[in-house]
């Protein structure tokens, strides 16, 4: 975690506040939370490399789902550009197994699409 924990909150809220071109009226927060099973916000510092002292900030998202009929634990990395204007998903794991992005966006995919549904319905 971050030292101040106001600055982990901020972090955390700039991912989970934002919101995708394809769902305008959905916040990553309010999908994720809702999809995943027991939904878990951190924020930590990092190198961005072994070969510079450079820090990265990444929010972290743990939670459970199901992934071609069977549950896994999900993780799902978020990090900040140097310049603080913007993040990008930056790692996705299913049970400690790393997948592809393309994975990730299928993941995602559904838990927006089912909070429009329940918010359409």
């Amino acid at each position: 975690p971050l030292d101040d924990p106001k600055a982990e909150e901020l972090f955390i809220d700039a991912v989970k506040n934002a919101v995708p071109g394809d769902y305008p009226d959905i916040t990553i927060g309010e999908a994720y939370d809702n999809y995943f099973s027991a939904p878990e916000w951190s924020a930590f510092e990092g190198a961005s490399s072994y070969y510079d002292d450079t820090i990265e900030y990444v929010v972290e998202f743990k939670g459970g789902c199901i992934y071609k009929d069977a549950e896994a634990q999900a993780l799902i990395q978020f990090t900040f550009d140097l310049e603080f204007e913007g993040f990008e998903a930056t790692y996705f794991s299913l049970d400690d197994e790393p997948m592809e992005f393309r994975d990730l966006n299928a993941v995602s995919e559904i838990a927006f699409y089912q909070l429009s549904q329940e918010k359409a319905g």
